[in-house]
Formats: structure tokens, sequence, C-alpha cells
């Protein structure tokens, strides 16, 4: 996984899932640039989704993205065996790379830790990539048992999330041609690059894929300079977008350009009004409405 990968939003509509937006959102990602998108993430509403909802997003993504953009999937659980479980459906659908969450909530000691990914990681046909953002989880991987993790031939990488710099440059250290790191920070994808991330899985490129994708290539050609300059010009975007839970910013911020992308599950729930007006004039600053 190189360069940027967008974390696309689930779209919604009065039946369901939309899956006709879906496959539009995809192919807006492969027009604008994008390497990859990542499927029921975060950003996807994931927790939201039904098991016959997520079957039917991994087949039709997938089948929308063949020959033309790398997908990720998301599948994760706090219980290990559930993980395998979804991890080993998503295969059969065909997924081939998967994106697995460390367990929240419950949490688990260091053995736990370790163990909870080498099962899933030997329980399933497919390259697993661990997504550390303790933010959210209440959790994080210690970077000795991320090392031994590592050696383990399906795990891949590390979405690195945390957004603690000290933390991911003990993490760069393990980079290597087997195992990479990729930014989860849309705010510190040039930093973490600078110490070796292959790139960003963005929330930001859902709309702005374009600029994302220049700040990621400059980068990797060797133009840091420019890349720079991409990172800073696009920070007030990027606190608009976090100024509450993603995805609810940005979510609405595709709707506001005409999207259309639907509204949110429960407990996610419309933008603030005051909030929503900071989002629509910086968008207006950047010539996106």
């Amino acid at each position: 996984m190189k360069g940027t990968y967008t974390a696309l939003v689930t779209p919604f509509s009065e039946a369901g899932i939309d899956i006709k937006r879906l496959v539009r959102l995809i192919d807006f990602q492969y027009k604008n640039g994008a390497d990859g998108v990542v499927l029921l993430g975060t950003t996807g509403e994931a927790p939201t989704i039904s098991e016959r909802e997520a079957d039917e997003i991994i087949y039709e993504g997938l089948k929308a993205a063949e020959g033309k953009i790398d997908v990720v999937i998301g599948c994760s659980s706090n219980s290990t065996a559930e993980a395998v479980k979804k991890c080993r459906r998503a295969a059969s659908l065909g997924a081939e790379k998967l994106l697995v969450l460390t367990p929240y909530y419950n949490k688990t000691n260091k053995e736990g830790m370790k163990r909870h990914f080498l099962t899933v990681a030997e329980g399933v046909q497919a390259k697993i990539v661990i997504y550390n953002v303790p933010s959210r989880t209440g959790c994080s991987v210690d970077t000795e048992t991320l090392a031994e993790l590592s050696n383990h031939e399906n795990i891949i990488g590390i979405k690195e999330a945390s957004g603690n710099i000290s933390y991911a440059a003990r993490v760069a250290s393990l980079i290597s041609d087997d195992f990479f790191m990729i930014s989860g920070c849309d705010d510190i994808t040039v930093p973490l690059m600078s110490m070796g991330a292959s790139g960003v899985i963005s929330v930001a490129s859902n709309i702005v894929p374009g600029k994302v994708c220049d700040m990621t290539r400059a980068f990797l050609s060797g133009d840091t300079s420019t890349a720079k300059n991409i990172q800073i010009s696009l920070l007030p975007l990027i606190s608009a977008l976090f100024s509450e839970v993603n995805p609810i910013p940005v979510k609405t911020a595709m709707n506001i350009m005409k999207m259309n992308v639907g509204g949110f599950r429960l407990p996610l729930f419309e933008m603030s009004a005051d909030k929503r007006k900071i989002l629509e004039n910086v968008m207006r600053a950047e010539g996106l409405v």
C-alpha cells in the first residue's frame, strides 16, 4: 500500500445502502488518482452496517474497483472469534487486504493483543493491516508486540492513527520490505512520510482526492517541498473535517457538494449549526462550493 487510499464513506438511502452511489464514489476516486479505497472502516460507519449489507458492499465494491483501484476491507471486532469470522467472510467474497482494529472496549493485555492479531492472521487467507487508533479504541499496540507481529507473513503493515509522533517514530524502526506504516491522520501525513510512512488512508480525499494524491506523490517522488506546502494548505480544511466526530463533517461536506451520500445512522447525527457554518466557510475558501 503506497500513496493515497481514501477511507470511503458509506452512502445511505431510505432503502439502505446506496450501491449505485458507492460505485460512483469508487469511480470518482479512481478518476482523481487515488491508489485505493478502504470500505467498511470508521469513515464508512462500519459498526452500523449489518452482515448482509457488509457482504453487498464488499462484493459490489470489489467488482467496481477491479482492474482500476486497490481495495482494503475493514474487518474488526473486540471478539477475536468474531474478527476471524468477519475476515473469512470478506476473503470469501474476494477481499485480499483487510484492516483490523485493536480490540476495543474490553481491550486486553500485551499477550492478548499479540494473540488477537496472530489468531486473525492465521485464520484467514488474506493480508492483514493492523489499525492503531487509541483515541477510539482505548488501547494501542506497543512497539515490542508490533515487532513480533510484523514478522508474520500475513501481517503486512500498520495504519498509524495515534497522532503520537514519538510512537510513530518507534514504529518507523520496524518498516521493512515486508512491513509498512501508512498514516491514518490527514494532518500529519507528510511528517509521518518523512519517517518512512508509505502514504495515507485519508478522510479528506473523499472531497479533495486530487490534492491529497498530489501531496503523497510529490513526497514519494522526492519533491518534499511541494508535499509540505500542500500539507500546510490543507490544514484548515482538515481541521473543519474533524471539528466533530468523523464521518459527520466529511459526509456533510459531500452533501454540500451535491455528492448525495445520504445521512447518518444513529448514534451519529447531523452536524451542529455552528460547526457546519465553519465547514462551509472553509469549503468556500477552498473553492469547493
